[in-house]
């Protein structure tokens, strides 16, 4: 009798297990949907700098809808390989994936356009920069269309007015100079100048052109520029005889932000933007006007200003830690850098540079018969900050939302990165935030997103009403 009731238990176990394995099947324990939830990442061996980076992308629903756009290259390209993954960190894939997952495809699309990752060397602000360029190549061969010309600048519909003898241009993939390379799980905070080199391209015969800062590109190289790409504004004015120089556009992915040498300061996020576009002296500069009627170039001294031309819809910005001793000795710096849920730029462009210089002339002129003293920045700058502008918030047509703060921890030598972002933008968490470290992932707040010690910041251009402007 008891071996009777052995085999009949024995027969519901293995009609049980057999009933599981039909309607489940044999991957139900090793990969599961998720639905408009965040997936992590599996770190393929020093490789948390990619996924960091991959987290901070996916956040942003702009980045997502450029590379939709693109669905007709190949799948074995960086695009297919980038949206993918985008697609299930966020839980909005079509099929059933693991999680953690494994980026193993943006990898593989990397070296096949000749990227070189040595280990233990690598940095996700650098990497940014890698697959900005290797997508944009894959879709103006896609494409094969010519672009106009205000496609390759960006420029803005209204660049003010003034005395400008003509247009410069020239294109930059980090404006200004002096990256960080923030390496891996392990990682050393280094200097593109020194003889690491991390991230590499090899091409046919040899050559290296790793990382260039500034690259000129042909008019019809973006038809579809990122997201990410913006343009500044720069121009000369001899503190002679006043004449300008030429507007110069630079176009930017993204900005590298100093702090400044002086320790021991409250930071904010402002204070290096405004250190970003303060005004500068340059020496020794040939002034077209001055030179006129002379048998040699004039050389004067010049005020150059600088200016965002036109924003992009996503921007991203570059917190530089790393500093450098005399005698060659690297060590980073771990200063607080508070910064806002909303950034707005408008006082950062070149139009309302232009528009406030219109209203202080027009203040000016009406107060000629009164004795009130009028209140100029204090560096010389026609910059006006955000805080000296009234009512700037109501009237903001160029108002920034944060998406996702990426860190890194540790010191010059070792670290780890990590990201606080949003949720999915089409999903129910779309409002949460959440703390992101390769397969780690958890319910976090915005207090400790605007809490940490960002390296880079993703915000994202909120859509605003129209609103008439004077």
């Amino acid at each position: 009798m008891d071996q009777e009731r052995t085999l009949l238990i024995v027969a519901v176990g293995v009609a049980v297990a057999v009933g599981c394995f039909v309607l489940w099947g044999p991957g139900t324990f090793r990969t599961k949907k998720k639905k408009g939830h965040i997936v992590g990442l599996l770190n393929l061996g020093h490789t948390c700098f990619l996924n960091t980076l991959l987290q901070g992308l996916a956040s942003c629903p702009t980045v997502l809808d450029w590379l939709l756009q693109h669905k007709d290259i190949n799948e074995d390209s960086l695009v297919s390989a980038l949206r993918t993954v985008l697609l299930v960190l966020n839980g909005e894939h079509d099929s059933t994936v693991s999680d953690p997952y494994a980026p193993t495809a943006v990898i593989s699309a990397l070296i096949r356009h000749s990227w070189v990752i040595s280990p233990g060397e690598q940095d996700a602000h650098e990497l940014f920069h890698v697959l900005l360029e290797t997508l944009e190549e894959e879709m103006t061969a896609s494409s094969g269309k010519n672009g106009s010309l205000s496609d390759v600048l960006l420029l803005p519909d209204r660049c003010g007015q003034g005395d400008d003898s003509g247009v410069s241009i020239s294109s930059k993939k980090s404006v200004p100079n002096g990256e960080i390379n923030c390496d891996g799980d392990q990682h050393s905070l280094l200097s593109p100048v020194s003889r690491f080199r991390p991230i590499r391209r090899i091409r046919a015969g040899g050559s290296d052109p790793t990382a260039p800062s500034v690259e000129t590109l042909p008019l019809h190289s973006q038809p579809n520029p990122p997201p990410f790409r913006g343009t500044l504004t720069s121009q000369l004015k001899c503190t002679e005889c006043g004449f300008k120089s030429a507007l110069r556009f630079d176009k930017f992915d993204t900005l590298s932000l100093h702090l400044p040498s002086v320790r021991g300061l409250r930071l904010t996020l402002q204070m290096l933007l405004d250190n970003f576009v303060r005004t500068e002296t340059v020496k020794d500069v040939t002034c077209t006007n001055c030179s006129k009627g002379q048998e040699k170039p004039v050389q004067t001294t010049a005020m150059k200003t600088l200016n965002f031309g036109k924003l992009p819809k996503c921007l991203c910005l570059h917190i530089v830690r790393t500093t450098w001793n005399k005698d060659g000795s690297a060590w980073k710096r771990d200063d607080f850098v508070d910064f806002p849920e909303f950034l707005i730029m408008d006082n950062y462009t070149h139009s309302q540079v232009q528009r406030n210089a219109r209203k202080m002339v027009n203040t000016l002129d009406s107060d000629k018969t009164k004795d009130v003293p009028l209140k100029f920045p204090s560096n010389g700058s026609s910059h006006v900050p955000p805080q000296q502008t009234e009512s700037a918030a109501p009237r903001a047509r160029h108002m920034y939302r944060l998406k996702a703060v990426v860190v890194h921890t540790g010191d010059v030598n070792s670290g780890h990165f990590v990201t606080y972002r949003k949720g999915p933008i089409n999903s129910l968490i779309r409002h949460r935030w959440f703390f992101t470290s390769d397969m780690v992932v958890r319910r976090a707040t915005m207090c400790d997103a605007l809490l940490s010690n960002a390296y880079m910041l993703f915000y994202e251009r909120c859509v605003l009403p129209e609103t008439r402007f004077v």
